[in-house]
């Protein structure tokens, strides 16, 4: 069957960690094709011509997005440094019947090109390419199941309508992938790879809420909120 492609995932190489291109509208790539090598000879079987396969070259990917000052910063910096960088290229989550999975492309390359756009009568938004180096990998893995759990910390109430943002850095500088909102029960669940995250819970009335996660199996954050 099928499958959505919203919520699919970039984060590129910057000081050596991966980060989150955020506000893509469209990805392409890798372009994957493989040359063709002539051995046409004088002993061709009916005057046919022959081939056999040559080397392979991976392509480029393509992005598309809307402009801001975090991605606009990023991928200039990254085109400034001229070197290759890693790209991690993730799908949105599926469910093989058994478990939460996810597929991803691992690739080296070098960011080739970096254009924003400022039409009259649309919005503001850029466009890049990356020259894949080497043979990018596509891996399958299962994920987790993170639910934040909010709630009031006088009242022990859940909050309904907070945002939780996940964040590939520290700083917080380069969002990872949508921020949700909870629900009725205080609670947003977010699928994850294993990793390090690091998070922002807010609402109006609320003292944003921060903290880190490290996921390695299905787990539940509780984030407790304290009102201004």
């Amino acid at each position: 069957m099928g499958q959505s492609a919203f919520g699919t995932i970039i984060r590129i190489e910057k000081n050596s960690a991966l980060v989150g291109v955020g506000e893509l509208t469209d990805i392409g790539g890798p372009s994957i094709s493989v040359d063709d090598v002539e051995v046409t000879s004088h002993q061709s079987t009916d005057a046919h011509r022959e081939y056999v396969a040559g080397l392979i070259d991976a392509g480029e990917m393509s992005i598309e997005g809307n402009l801001t000052s975090g991605n606009s910063n990023l991928l200039k910096d990254i085109a400034d440094a001229r070197a290759r960088v890693d790209v991690d290229v993730e799908y949105p989550p599926f469910y093989d019947g058994t478990n939460w999975k996810c597929m991803y492309f691992d690739l080296n390359g070098i960011l080739t090109g970096w254009e924003p756009s400022a039409p009259l009568e649309d919005k503001l938004s850029f466009s890049g390419s990356v020259k894949i180096s080497g043979k990018p990998t596509l891996t399958e893995e299962d994920i987790f199941l993170i639910t934040f759990d909010v709630t009031d910390s006088v009242t022990t109430d859940d909050v309904q309508g907070a945002k939780v943002t996940l964040y590939s850095d520290s700083d917080r500088d380069y969002q990872h992938g949508k921020a949700l909102t909870t629900d009725a029960d205080g609670e947003a669940v977010f699928y994850l790879r294993a990793g390090t995250y690091y998070y922002t819970v807010s609402k109006d009335g609320y003292t944003d809420n921060e903290g880190s996660i490290t996921v390695t199996v299905d787990d539940t954050e509780s984030v407790s909120f304290v009102a201004e």
